[in-house]
């Protein structure tokens, strides 16, 4: 068998144990192609600001009391610019996620954010292909060029 990513549909409702992490229930939520529904109590700042790039990335994002629905259609469309808040989280979940599918970005935060060394996703990155340019290894992350999978 091959290793790798295969195409495959999850139907009905699916549950899992949190903390899962709401930011990656939101990531996978704007990688579906359809409706995911998130079944909240509350939200923390890291959690909205994942919500707020899923939102900029192209989905519907509808929030009520106890649940949070996120409609796309699996098509990553970022802004040139994503704003991370302080999730540190999100910024290497997001980061990526959208490298393999837009040639330009830059990446913003906030707060503890734009002092944590990032030097790590610019290694990672910079190996598929991707020209990663910092600020002394913390935010601003800018990226640009194609994807590029590792091969063997």
């Amino acid at each position: 068998a091959e290793d790798g990513i295969r195409d495959y549909k999850v139907t009905g409702v699916q549950t899992c144990a949190l903390p899962i992490s709401m930011q990656r229930a939101c990531a996978l939520g704007l990688m579906n192609n359809g409706k995911s529904t998130l079944w909240i109590s509350t939200l923390s700042e890291d959690d909205q600001a994942a919500l707020s790039i899923v939102k900029e990335c192209g989905a519907l994002v509808e929030i009520d009391n106890e649940k949070v629905e996120i409609t796309s259609d699996g098509i990553l469309r970022p802004p040139k610019v994503l704003f991370c808040g302080e999730s540190g989280l999100s910024l290497r979940l997001f980061s990526m996620f959208i490298a393999t599918s837009i040639d330009e970005i830059e990446f913003t935060g906030t707060g503890t954010l734009l002092n944590r060394n990032i030097q790590p996703i610019s290694d990672i990155l910079s190996r598929f292909g991707k020209e990663i340019i910092l600020n002394n290894g913390k935010l601003p992350i800018k990226m640009k060029g194609q994807f590029h999978p590792a091969s063997g």
